[in-house]
């Protein structure tokens, strides 16, 4: 296999997202800005960033005037859904005409350092233990990327075509009642179930607007935290959801319209998802899966057509209980049946 050389399929890419950038002046910082960010040392900022630059002999640090380059994050006129969108649109040349295109959506967690930075407040730190919830500083962020794979033997890499910052709404000091009340709707507008659902319309009218885009099948992969009524409910047209939910739901089995009676809409109850992965009325399936040397064989029960009540009123739905796994040789299985 010969090498390929990164640099020309990276200076490709950002001649076309220059037009997102209007002022040609402006434009011309973007270069130096991008391969700075990606080479130049840690931690990654402005001055490190113009330090590589005058390292390649593009610049002289000790004449120049730096104010331009920090003007450029905060401004310079420029769409970030522009740059977005010619991300995507690179993206998807990876994507084999007419197959499904896959993305997956969650949110994280970017540390920072700087008690002044727009956005950063103290969240949860995802990488702490469960008995013990630690705190860190950092901007909490709602990313989409794009599943391609070079070959249908190669494993599937997940490219960012885009992202949001969504930090957390806080109340005013000494607020009053309506303040608090304005603080209410403003916190149910802003979560990341809302911004989720925002961006994967907007996922769905890119691809709407390619070339045969309209046709193509959208699946999306989400986290527990998007599994609500806010994300699921009325999906775009072409679009499946996968989200993992809790093992105690209520789900309903579809009622029959010849045996409506008035306002009813669900028929009986179902089982909970762990009682449909325990219960060996419920045929069990196997799926071979993995890539190349990576093999798994992995044990689910599907059931299709049921009705999540509380979540997706009568809106038609399934559930996919998968069953533990052998992770470590000799180890026990972990039951992967309290999320779904």
């Amino acid at each position: 296999m010969e090498d390929a050389a990164l640099l020309p399929h990276l200076m490709n890419l950002i001649s076309a997202a220059g037009p997102a950038i209007r002022d040609s002046r402006v434009r011309t910082k973007l270069e130096p800005l991008v391969l700075g960010t990606l080479c130049g040392d840690s931690p990654k900022t402005i001055t490190s960033i113009l330090e590589f630059d005058a390292e390649r002999g593009n610049r002289d640090n000790s004449l120049d005037d730096w104010s331009a380059f920090y003007r450029f994050f905060s401004q310079s006129s420029w769409e970030l859904e522009e740059f977005f969108g010619i991300v995507f649109s690179c993206a998807m040349s990876f994507c084999k005409e007419g197959d499904p295109v896959r993305i997956l959506v969650d949110d994280t967690l970017l540390r920072k350092t700087g008690k002044r930075i727009p956005g950063a407040a103290y969240a949860r730190d995802p990488l702490s233990p469960p008995f013990n919830t630690n705190l860190v500083w950092g901007q909490r962020m709602i990313c989409i990327s794009l599943l391609v794979r070079a070959s249908p033997t190669a494993s599937y890499r997940a490219i960012p075509i885009c992202f949001l910052l969504k930090p957390p709404v806080r109340p005013p000091k000494n607020a009053t009642d309506e303040e608090r009340q304005e603080f209410k709707e403003l916190k149910k507008k802003n979560n990341m179930s809302v911004a989720g659902r925002q961006m994967l319309d907007w996922v769905r009218k890119r691809l709407d607007a390619m070339p045969g885009g309209s046709a193509r099948r959208l699946f999306v992969a989400a986290d527990g935290s998007f599994a609500n009524r806010t994300f699921l409910e009325k999906p775009p047209h072409d679009t499946v959801i996968v989200a993992r939910c809790r093992d105690d739901l209520n789900l309903r089995r579809p009622i029959d319209p010849d045996k409506k009676v008035g306002k009813r809409k669900y028929g009986g109850r179902l089982p909970t998802p762990r009682q449909i992965n325990q219960d060996a009325a419920f045929p069990e399936k196997e799926l071979a899966t993995g890539v190349k040397h990576q093999k798994a064989t992995v044990r689910y029960k599907a059931v299709d057509g049921i009705r999540w009540p509380t979540a997706l009123k009568d809106q038609p739905c399934g559930i996919l209980t998968v069953k533990g796994q052998y992770f470590n040789k000799g180890g026990s299985a972990r039951i992967q049946g309290r999320r779904i």
